[in-house]
């Protein structure tokens, strides 16, 4: 989704839920005012908590796509836990300040930081939609350095171009994936075939007690939907009374699986159905 776009989409509903959104414009004009001096690291870190952790995450998403650097989002209580071990000098560092106790740890964050020698800066907050656009325009300022086109995504690069393809081969669903499928899906359909023309549909014949009503899943009789229309005496979805006709008696037979059928092709289609 555009920037734009996805803006307006935060806008709306922060607006939806009662908040007021007039102030934003005039928040991302000052945003825009500001740009973050380009450094030459390789190794990014962005930390936010509560609602400027998906931010953060979004920050960082920016800077990969635009840039190519290696960057990674962080909540801000799991970077002081752990993850300080893995971070040096090397690490250029922004922690969204945030509000109330968020903003305590925050500024704690920010001074761990800066006594591993990262250059670390605290990032003032005021909402989603203005505090995004300081990482839009590091990225952007970050790319020209580094003459990147940053629309790309290493879309020109015939090797990014290779593996795309490859994960859209083996994403399930995709039209390979579908194509290794297909002949086993034909044998059981095959299978499922052959099995129903070998079990004979049982034809009752006879007077009124001869009737082979037995052989009918009663709840394929009683599906709805499978009334007869051919003068027999199922009137409505739930009766399962069968006229005394032989003919019609016939005609139903040769309409409804038989249980035996329905179990025998469930096996074939989804083998280790257990039959009914």
């Amino acid at each position: 989704m555009p920037h734009g776009q996805l803006r307006c989409a935060v806008a709306t509903i922060a607006a939806l839920h009662g908040e007021e959104v007039g102030g934003l414009p005039g928040l991302v004009e000052r945003a825009l005012e500001h740009r973050e001096p380009v450094s030459s690291d390789e190794r990014w870190l962005v930390a936010g908590a509560g609602r400027d952790w998906p931010t953060a995450q979004e920050a960082v998403l920016k800077l990969r796509e635009g840039s190519y650097v290696a960057a990674e989002a962080h909540e801000t209580e799991q970077l002081l836990h752990g993850h300080l071990a893995a971070i040096d000098e090397s690490v250029r560092a922004f922690v969204l300040e945030g509000e109330g106790r968020a903003a305590e740890r925050a500024r704690g964050a920010a001074a761990a930081l800066r006594e591993l020698g990262c250059e670390t800066t605290l990032v003032p907050t005021v909402h989603p939609v203005a505090d995004i656009v300081r990482f839009q325009l590091l990225t952007l300022d970050l790319a020209e350095a580094r003459g990147i086109d940053p629309d790309k995504i290493h879309r020109d690069d015939p090797r990014w171009a290779r593996a795309k393809r490859c994960l859209r081969a083996e994403r399930p669903g995709s039209s390979a994936s579908r194509s290794r499928r297909q002949p086993a899906r034909r044998r059981r359909w095959r299978r499922a075939r052959a099995c129903r023309g070998r079990v004979s549909i049982e034809r009752a014949e006879g007077e009124a007690g001869g009737d082979r009503a037995g052989d009918v899943d009663p709840c394929i009789a009683a599906a709805p939907g499978s009334e007869i229309q051919s003068g027999s005496s199922i009137h409505s979805p739930t009766s399962c009374s069968l006229s005394s006709s032989s003919e019609t008696h016939s005609k139903l037979a040769s309409l409804l699986l038989t249980s035996r059928q329905v179990s025998s092709v469930s096996r074939q289609l989804r083998p280790g159905c257990v039959a009914l």
